[in-house]
């Protein structure tokens, strides 16, 4: 919320009546322009996370249900992902055996590290505004 801020004003008047009261609130959002250069970097984080993601759960469903490795697309599925899972490809002690139905443990241990490890950098992206803060 770097780039808006929100002011509401509340103003609370009574009536004649003595349980009656008439309540309006005026909210104004300021924008500020172009997001800083860290929230832009936290975006970009995200984004490249999120997308590593995808990629990564659409191999584990091809792999899940035997995709054929003649198909361009699972070819290029898993050729694309392969960098990312292969640092987990020996974590258990399972045989890989690609194009054969397999529930893929290490593809998903590494969608929760890269999540882990994006949402430490974009931690570490925001120290210096929250330092700022104090």
């Amino acid at each position: 919320m770097d780039e808006e801020h929100v002011k509401v004003t509340e103003t609370t008047t009574k009536s004649a009546t003595p349980n009656a009261t008439q309540r309006t609130e005026q909210v104004t959002t300021a924008s500020g322009g172009t997001p800083s250069g860290l929230v832009l970097a936290e975006r970009i984080v995200y984004f490249l996370v999120g997308a590593l993601g995808i990629l990564l759960l659409i191999r584990f469903v091809l792999s899940l249900l035997g995709a054929n490795l003649g198909n361009m697309f699972a070819e290029f599925i898993f050729g694309l992902s392969n960098p990312f899972v292969a640092p987990f490809l020996n974590l258990f002690n399972f045989e890989t055996a690609l194009g054969a139905s397999r529930f893929e443990l290490e593809t998903l241990i590494a969608v929760i590290v890269y999540s882990l490890l994006g949402w430490l950098v974009v931690t570490l992206l925001r120290l210096p505004r929250r330092s700022a803060e104090v």
